[in-house]
């Protein structure tokens, strides 16, 4: 992953958008994040953390994570972190608002993510995690995982290194996630299943003891017999349903050919009537191709003639009511002719009164202009004079503040004192923490005392005793009182021995008769018979003697659990009181740091006298600095009123200048008589007489056009008219001729009959039908009756009752189903008893592959018992990490010093004295750091994060000299050089100047915190 841009706007003390570059610091390779304390240098990656997993380290979500990380003085938050990933562009957002009336209340943060595709930013599917998209599905990160290899906790290292034993392993476990090596449950867990299988598979395994191959044989057999049987059945079945279907043919013929000649003497009475529609229909044709279209074409000129008199007839009112109308409008219309001759000069009388109007407007106007200009210039004297006097405030008001700035410079120097102070403090609570720490410790250890007094009151404890003297006294005497229950568990079982032999001859006892002998000694009188009371006796003292096994055993688990207690507060008592010495010696070191002579070391009276007036310098310089703002604002108003007024003045000028061409050019349009006065209501008399004039001329004009044109379209339609009928009369002539001729001709009936016939046309298509449905009908009953007939012949006469032969066929069926039935039965049967002797089979082979898997299990949970396992592991994984280290703190320490894990523990090999090991605790401050550094990033390395890499060292180098600062340095610029991207976060001023690159985050009282970097600074300067 390596980032490409950050925004951040509203998170933690970042109250305005800042933006961070991180193409520019990734091209360097490394490059630095400073800060003084407190100014947002941490809020960056947690910036980072949240806009990818919606997690952060100092919150979770019962802590109001959006109200705390929101800015107090924003409403609003947003967060948009671009990176590249895999060749590909992501970027992730976070978005979140304060409620409007409820300061206290912000709305859940919404979270985005994005891929860009073709210069397009394409959302990520959305998973349905709680609070949005989260990156590990892009990166396959987790949020734990990402905080180890992205942000380095180097501080976690150097604690790492420090630890006992049982501690770092429990660290590395934590680290890697070693406990899914803890197999010891998960074994267990299939050690029951497994058993819990082999139990089902067994019960499975009784349910089929019964079953067996011979089973299988005799239901074949019975099978085969059946099937022989069925197939005599069906053959005899056959022969009698043939004989049947050969008796039913005969039957269904003759009925048949009953039907038929039934039906043919019906066909017969109706002959006449079809002859009768024969006729009918041939006459019907022959008149309709004669007469037909000649009657049809005389009746439509009929009615033709007698449509065109009456609309003839119509045209000729409407023709002398639209001559009279012309006559009516022509006197009219001769008058606006002549008054038409008038209009031009009409029309320039009107244009010179309109102007003469504009004119005096015009000239009014401009009078009212010069006396507004004249009180804009007096008011733009005003104004010039206050907007001076405020300049010259604002360049006095610059002054003081410049003045005050130097004071609050001045005063910053203190900040070395200052963090004395504070490290001397947070000393001093650790110190006090520390001391409760071991008075705690100790309390508990006289806790653990008095619980072993309890459990064995008879054994005398001293408070010096240590964990393994108590263990070698308390553990005699649970030996003691073990040896003692021994004792009476082996007379116990010499007891129960003798019980058995008595039990024995009890039973032989009560089968003895007086007067019968005995089977042991032939006695035949029995005086005392041999009775099983002890048995109680025997049965009550095992009891006993269990619940005192018992009760010994639970008492050493918990004496063995308050020892293992004991043993956890010693060591870790002499872990508290040796960091307890080591804390007064930093306590020593520290006050030896204190330089400052004219400040006394335990009175910060002085000091807080100095943050007071500095404090007071900068209250001033923030009211003079607000005060400032608001002149300055005012300045900018006055001088904008004061550019407007200008800007108006402009205006007025230019409108003076169009006035006046205006005014020239409407006086060139007046004539003389209008120069002087003008009559009064002229103009107004003069626009109504023309628009009426023009009004009533063109509408007579339009409405004469339009009737005109009207009254030659009606003449044109009544001469069409007049042809039309002349015409028709002509053909209608004709056709009474050609009809007369056909009648004589044809010797046809009078007209009348020929009309009547044709007024009632017959459904040709259905007589026709009707017709030929009669004739096929008589055609196709004799040819069946034909066929019928052959068919008879060709049949031999059987003497057998149909009903009969119907019953018994229905028996030999029904027998043969119920035969079928039982094969089918039989099969069923047949296949389930199959399929249970391969469930059988298959149940053995299942059964014996759980008993070599229990058998394998077993033997794995006596492996994995405990924690061993993961020890082990934890072990390798620790081997690894130093190997892998040694690559680069063998090259820091200049191949004298390497990293070595044995028997638990890290140790350091000297090169320069014999290769011999010694504790890593006796390296330098310097030395301590490379280690720990070279351990991060063998842990990038084991998670796969290596050349090409990005990642954060978020740790605190204050504590190293310049001597040791310089190591460091040089190793992360040969990292660097690797191809690795490094970014470290510290306060420390002096790695800034080894930097060519870094980004410098300050925080303003007012603008909140503000990043500047280093490009943007050589830019400007």
């Amino acid at each position: 992953m390596i980032p490409l841009k950050l925004t951040l706007e509203g998170v933690y003390s970042y109250r305005t958008r800042q933006i961070i570059d991180f193409q520019t610091l990734s091209e360097a390779g490394l490059f630095g994040v400073f800060g003084s304390v407190g100014s947002g240098k941490s809020a960056i990656l947690e910036s980072m953390t949240y806009a990818l997993y919606g997690q952060i380290e100092r919150l979770n979500e019962k802590e109001q994570r959006g109200y705390n990380i929101m800015n107090l003085q924003s409403s609003s938050l947003y967060i948009d972190f671009e990176f590249n990933h895999n060749n590909e562009v992501y970027r992730f957002t976070v978005t979140a608002k304060r409620h409007k009336k409820d300061f206290n209340k912000v709305q859940s943060p919404e979270r985005s993510g994005y891929i860009k595709k073709d210069s397009q930013w394409v959302p990520l599917p959305d998973e349905g995690i709680r609070g949005g998209i989260s990156a590990e599905a892009v990166m396959g990160l987790s949020y734990e995982h990402f905080r180890k290899t992205v942000i380095i906790p180097q501080g976690k290292f150097q604690e790492f290194i420090m630890l006992p034993p049982s501690g770092r392993t429990g660290m590395i476990e934590t680290l890697f996630g070693l406990e899914r090596f803890n197999l010891s449950s998960k074994t267990s867990v299939l050690l029951a299943r497994c058993r819990e299988e082999c139990s089902f598979l067994e019960g499975k395994l009784d349910d089929l003891q019964g079953l067996s191959p011979e089973n299988l044989e005799t239901m074949d057999q019975e099978l085969d017999l059946l099937n022989e049987v069925i197939i005599q059945k069906t053959s005899d079945r056959k022969k009698q349903a043939d004989q049947l279907k050969e008796l039913e043919e005969i039957l269904s013929l003759k009925q048949e050919l009953s039907e038929i000649e039934k039906d043919l003497l019906e066909m017969e009475s109706r002959r006449d009537e079809i002859r009768r529609k024969e006729e009918e229909l041939v006459q019907f044709r022959r008149l309709d191709r004669l007469f037909s279209q000649d009657l049809t074409r005389q009746k439509e000129l009929t009615r033709q003639n007698q449509e065109i008199l009456q609309k003839k007839e119509d045209l000729t009112s409407e023709i002398s009511s639209a001559e009279q109308s012309l006559k009516k409008q022509e006197a009219y219309w001769q008058r606006l002719l002549k008054d038409q001759e008038q209009y031009g000069d009409l029309i320039k009388t009107r244009d010179s009164l309109e102007s003469a109007v504009k004119y005096k407007e015009m000239q009014e106007l401009k009078e009212r202009s010069v006396l507004v200009l004249k009180e804009l210039e007096q008011s733009m004297k005003g104004l010039e004079s206050e907007h001076n006097e405020m300049i010259l405030h604002l360049e006095n008001l610059d002054q003081e503040i410049v003045s005050i700035e130097e004071k609050v410079e001045t005063g910053e120097q203190i900040k070395p004192l200052q963090d004395w102070y504070s490290r001397s403090s947070f000393l001093k609570e650790r110190l006090l923490n520390q001391n409760e720490n071991i008075k705690e410790t100790q309390e508990q250890k006289r806790s653990s005392l008095s619980r072993l007094k309890e459990l064995i009151p008879d054994v005398r404890i001293q408070p010096e005793d240590t964990a393994s003297i108590l263990k070698e006294k308390l553990m005699e005497v649970l030996q003691k009182e073990a040896d003692e229950l021994e004792k009476k568990r082996n007379s116990l079982e010499e007891r129960k021995g003798r019980q058995y032999h008595l039990k024995l001859l009890a039973e032989m006892a009560e089968s003895l008769q007086e007067g019968k002998p005995c089977p042991l000694c032939g006695a035949t009188h029995h005086p005392e018979v041999i009775s099983t009371a002890q048995e109680a006796s025997i049965d009550e003292a095992e009891e006993v003697l269990r619940v005192s096994q018992n009760e010994v055993q639970t008492k050493k688990e918990g004496i063995l659990e308050v020892l293992n207690r004991l043993e956890h507060l010693e060591s870790e008592e002499e872990k508290q009181q040796a960091l307890l010495k080591n804390m007064k010696a930093e306590k020593m070191t520290l006050n030896n740091e204190f330089i400052w002579k004219d400040y006394d070391r335990d009175n910060k009276d002085q000091l807080l006298q100095l943050e007071k007036d500095l404090a007071a310098s900068k209250n001033r310089l923030k009211d003079l600095r607000k005060k400032r703002r608001a002149l300055e604002q005012k300045t900018r108003e006055s001088g904008s009123k004061l550019h407007n007024r200008e800007n108006e003045k402009t205006k007025i000028h230019a409108e003076l200048k169009s006035i006046t061409l205006q005014m020239r050019t409407l006086e060139s349009k007046i004539i003389p008589e209008h120069r002087q006065e003008l009559p009064s209501g002229q103009l107004e008399d003069l626009n109504t007489r023309l628009e009426d004039l023009n009004r009533d001329y063109q509408s007579l004009k339009s409405s004469r056009r339009a009737k005109e044109e009207e009254l030659q379209i009606l003449r044109n339609e009544k001469y069409s008219l007049e042809i039309s009928l002349q015409n028709n009369r002509k053909e209608k002539s004709l056709l009474e001729q050609s009809i007369a001729e056909k009648m004589q001709s044809e010797e046809s009936p009078s007209l009348e009959r020929i009309e009547k016939i044709l007024s009632q046309p017959p459904d040709d298509e259905k007589e026709r039908k009707i017709i030929e449905t009669y004739y096929n009908a008589v055609q196709l009953l004799g040819e069946k009756k034909k066929k019928i007939t052959v068919a008879l012949q060709g049949k031999n006469e059987i003497q057998a009752d149909p009903l009969e032969l119907k019953n018994s066929l229905n028996e030999l069926e029904f027998s043969i189903l119920q035969d079928q039935r039982r094969v089918g039965a039989l099969k069923t049967q047949r296949e389930d008893l199959k399929i249970k002797l391969d469930q059988k089979r298959t149940l053995a082979l299942s059964l014996e592959k759980q008993k070599i898997r229990l058998d394998n299990l077993k033997e794995m949970a006596s492996l994995f018992k405990g924690r061993k396992f993961v020890e082990f592991i934890a072990a390798v994984y620790l081997n690894e990490l130093c190997q892998l280290a040694n690559i680069r703190f063998s090259s820091m320490s200049n191949r004298s010093l390497e990293l070595v894990f044995q028997d638990n523990q890290i140790l350091v090999r000297d090169f320069l004295n014999e290769g011999r090991l010694r504790h890593i605790k006796t390296l330098s401050g310097g030395q301590t750091f490379q280690a720990a550094l070279c351990l991060a990033l063998a842990l990038a390395e084991q998670t796969g994060r290596g050349k090409g890499s990005f990642f954060f060292l978020d740790e605190g180098f204050g504590s190293l000299d310049s001597a040791s600062l310089e190591t460091v340095m040089a190793s992360l610029r040969q990292l660097s050089r690797e191809g690795r991207i490094i970014g470290l976060i510290s306060h420390v001023e002096d790695l800034q100047q080894d930097l060519d690159v870094w980004l410098r985050v300050s925080r303003d009282d007012e603008l909140g915190s503000r990043i500047q970097s280093s490009w943007k600074r050589k830019e400007e300067a």
